[in-house]
């Protein structure tokens, strides 16, 4: 253990790297929690993606947020830059990188963008052996033998953090559930209704087929009590609008309407949320909401939301070619061979045992 750490002293300034979505940020929430009771008058300032700024603005103990875009080339060069010259005045005591070095090139990356903010103390996760550059490390498999956020849990311990809480959660505001109960009340939602979440988003290669989740809302809409309220970012929004094309009486498209303590909220009014494997399925786990999660091909052990919510659910596929770490893939195999039809009864399944069944 470096000699700072060892000492329990000096740490006066942290740098928490975080440049993954929100999912992965909500999964460090336990470990940045354990960091900060180590070191409760330490400054912590956090470099992450604007895919998670809505999450870091909600943590009363993160005092700088800095946005970095590691995704878009015009802003690395024009923003990136300047963005990491400012983290190297900060002259951080110690700088933590809490993702995965999945390649030789991400390796490079990380090792330079460390190298400009100079911290004392440098730690992150040694995925296969590529972040040796790293004062205090962790090692980690690609695809991973423990869950996500144990790796973050390992990584606060290597730097001295006692980790007596493995929670993830997320606080919800009298406000959040206020402005969401004026939203149902305006559309004409009733208490009484019965809501199913439906997320249809996400990144393409882990999304379900969109015509799958039109016959799933099909096969559920038989149910006369049930009404559907579809999610997603702004971005999101035309895809919201196919999927409930045709069922405008049943279901409302909420993508880009909600801001993240109101989706929060709202998953909470849900009886069922359904959804793809995002960060959404990660809060829903979080929230203790009902969630039946559609998992495509990536790393089940690693990412499996049951670990926040064991009384979630989850259909998933074993196929030959999974867990992998493609950005793109045509087949989609892993997601197509889950039908409708057994994503329908599994919901209903699901709402039976909540006492919701017809």
């Amino acid at each position: 253990m470096n000699e700072l750490i060892k000492a329990g002293k000096g740490i006066n300034k942290i740098l928490i790297v975080n440049l993954g979505g929100m999912g992965d940020f909500l999964l460090s929430l336990a470990a940045l929690t354990a960091l900060k009771k180590k070191y409760p008058h330490s400054q912590m300032t956090i470099l992450i993606s604007d895919k998670a700024v809505n999450l870091a603005k909600r943590l009363d103990f993160i005092d700088k947020i800095v946005i970095f875009h590691p995704r878009s080339l015009w802003r690395m060069i024009f923003k990136g830059l300047g963005c990491l010259l400012f983290l190297r005045k900060e002259q951080f005591d110690l700088a933590v990188n809490m993702r995965s070095i999945s390649s030789s090139l991400s390796a490079l990356k990380i090792k330079m963008l460390f190298a400009i903010i100079n911290p004392k103390v440098s730690a992150g996760r040694d995925t296969q052996g590529r972040a040796s550059f790293f004062d205090i490390k962790i090692p980690e498999e690609d695809h991973g033998r423990i869950h996500e956020r144990d790796y973050d849990l390992k990584l606060a311990e290597a730097l001295g953090a006692s980790v007596t809480d493995q929670e993830v959660s997320f606080a919800v505001t009298g406000l959040d559930a206020e402005r969401v109960s004026r939203l149902l009340k305006s559309a004409g939602i009733k208490d009484s209704d019965i809501l199913i979440g439906l997320h249809p988003g996400g990144e393409a290669l882990r999304r379900w087929p969109l015509k799958n989740y039109r016959i799933l809302l099909r096969l559920l809409s038989a149910d006369k009590r049930l009404i559907f309220l579809v999610t997603g970012n702004s971005r999101e929004r035309r895809l919201a609008n196919c999927l409930i094309d045709g069922f405008s009486k049943i279901a409302l498209n909420l993508a880009g309407e909600l801001n993240l303590g109101e989706l929060a909220a709202l998953m909470q009014r849900c009886s069922l949320y359904i959804t793809n494997d995002t960060g959404n399925m990660h809060l829903a786990a979080a929230l203790k909401v009902p969630f039946l999660a559609i998992f495509g091909g990536a790393a089940l052990k690693r990412f499996d939301p049951r670990i926040l919510n064991p009384n979630g659910c989850l259909l998933y596929k074993k196929v030959a070619c999974a867990p992998c770490i493609r950005k793109s893939c045509y087949s989609k195999i892993c997601l197509k061979l889950i039908t409708p039809d057994e994503v329908a009864e599994k919901a209903k399944e699901i709402l039976a045992k909540a006492g919701k069944d017809a």
